[in-house]
């Protein structure tokens, strides 16, 4: 969270507060391009990131390791996982894909924008808990987390087409992020 500040700081500063016109066609194509003319671009990059971690996640020492420190962080070191080598990897792949995630916005906005994404990483985490993610560790998937996707955008359509202001949706989905979390730690109590 402190460096997300940071760089939000530094964008603001970069930009003066400023949007920035984008007009390279091949970089606009980036987010907006169509695969065969048929499949957006970003629905295909979802399909290949989905595929790419989920195997790494199931099928990896590194994604065993990640599950084991999440559930008990004092555990996995003990029983000789280098967690901070580990902690260091996963804060690494994130950047990279927090950065791609800007890089898609941008290229779908036309525009550099230093508030574009603004308030996007509680949605994340709320499609993570309502996608059966434990906030506490070790448990969750990522078609968990497509599916949490999936039901947080229908919400939010659905509050566009009744008309629900946007100040009021924010109020709807921390009710509704406060409700998968408490009852993730119900489910997480019975164990």
């Amino acid at each position: 969270m402190a460096m997300m500040n940071v760089c939000n700081g530094i964008a603001y500063v970069y930009s003066g507060g400023q949007s920035t016109r984008i007009t390279d066609k091949f970089f606009i194509a980036i987010g907006t391009g169509y695969l065969f003319n048929i499949i957006p671009l970003p629905v295909v990059y979802m399909v290949i990131l989905i595929i790419v971690f989920s195997f790494l996640l199931s099928k990896t020492k590194f994604g065993t390791y990640v599950y084991a420190i999440g559930g008990n962080r004092e555990a996995a070191t003990l029983s000789g996982i280098k967690t901070t080598r580990n902690y260091a990897i996963t804060y690494v792949l994130c950047a990279a894909l927090a950065a791609f995630a800007g890089v898609l916005t941008a290229s779908w906005l036309a525009t550099g924008q230093p508030t574009a994404g603004d308030g996007m990483e509680l949605n994340a985490i709320a499609a993570s808990v309502i996608g059966g993610a434990s906030l506490s560790g070790g448990i969750g998937s990522m078609l968990g987390t497509l599916g949490g996707v999936f039901l947080l955008q229908i919400i939010t359509n659905i509050f566009n087409l009744v008309g629900l202001a946007s100040f009021y949706q924010q109020i709807a989905k921390g009710i509704i992020i406060i409700a998968a979390l408490l009852l993730n730690r119900a489910i997480d109590a019975k164990k």
